[in-house]
């Protein structure tokens, strides 16, 4: 692989032990399902990255020795906050949620070092960059201007492309997925899984096709001897089912929507569900996809406590 020259190196310090004695920020980070939820509803984006966002904000003076790392050259010691620290995310998030406060909900949203704005009009998406770039001005926080989308009819957020047609997965993740070669390790395999599962509100029953590759996770097992023509079976269909993934929507909520339709499932491998809104359940327009797996006690019910199950817990999801 070529370098790219364009990329400047980064570095990467080890504060395993610094961070076991660290009192942990527990600044939440907001939910990508909310956030995507509500710009999908939009007409214009834009997509603001911010200039190497952790080294913006200042260690305190008192902490500085504290991230002194050993190199070649000598001990070094940060100024400005490293990556690696445990509460460095916590302590960005919540730097930016105070400084664009009110803005956050109406006008944009913040996801660690992504900023997105949404508007229904180019006059208003003009409104918001401002409000935005003023309110970052104010506080000294700098934003990459090579980064920067505006006034953009499409929008690749935390993974996925918004348009006015709804929310989808992003390309190169599907091309990703069905690229991936066998693994021959668990943890292979649960790399595979785990960007599968990332996925998962867009797949009507994952479960039913994960639920024989999960097992080859547990301790102690070898998926290169444990598996068999079913795995190859499942592993090959989740890759085809990905390339096929439908366009969400998000629920509309006004007085003359259409009303909402939930469809539920339960199998011998586990319990799912499907939302969807429309006039006709038939062809109601897809809200998202859920389904899990049996726990053990789960897998002792009978067909309609399995069926009430997934009503249950269906609704809970949504």
């Amino acid at each position: 692989m070529e370098k790219d020259e364009s990329i400047l190196p980064r570095w990467v310090c080890d504060y395993r032990e610094l961070n076991e004695g660290t009192v942990r920020d527990r600044t939440p980070l907001p939910l990508p399902d909310e956030i995507l939820s509500v710009c999908s509803k939009a007409r214009f984006w834009g997509k603001i990255d911010m200039t190497n966002s952790f080294f913006q904000t200042k260690m305190a003076e008192d902490d500085i020795t504290k991230t002194a790392v050993t190199t070649p050259w000598g001990l070094f010691e940060w100024t400005v906050m490293p990556m690696g620290l445990c509460n460095a995310p916590a302590t960005h998030q919540r730097r930016v949620n105070e400084a664009l406060g009110d803005l956050i909900g109406e006008v944009c949203f913040v996801y660690l070092n992504n900023i997105t704005i949404f508007a229904d009009t180019l006059e208003e998406h003009e409104r918001r960059v401002r409000l935005v770039l003023d309110a970052l001005r104010k506080a000294d926080l700098y934003v990459s201007p090579k980064k920067m989308e505006l006034f953009a009819d499409e929008c690749f957020f935390l993974g996925h492309q918004i348009t006015r047609a709804g929310i989808s997965v992003d390309p190169d993740k599907v091309q990703l997925i069905q690229n991936w070669p066998r693994r021959t390790t668990v943890r292979q395999l649960r790399g595979f899984l785990g960007l599968v599962q990332y996925l998962r509100k867009f797949i009507d029953k994952l479960a039913n096709w994960t639920a024989i590759l999960v097992p080859l996770m547990r301790k102690g097992a070898q998926v290169d001897k444990g598996w068999t023509m079913e795995h190859e079976k499942a592993f090959k269909a989740i890759k085809a089912i990905v390339g096929k993934l439908p366009s969400l929507h998000p629920i509309d909520r006004s007085e003359e929507s259409d009303p909402l339709w939930l469809m539920t499932d339960a199998s011998n491998q586990g319990i799912g569900a499907a939302l969807s809104q429309g006039k006709e359940w038939q062809t109601a327009i897809p809200v998202g996809y859920w389904s899990r797996q049996y726990n053990p006690a789960e897998r002792n019910y009978v067909a309609h406590e399995m069926e009430l199950l997934a009503i249950v817990e269906a609704l809970h999801h949504w």
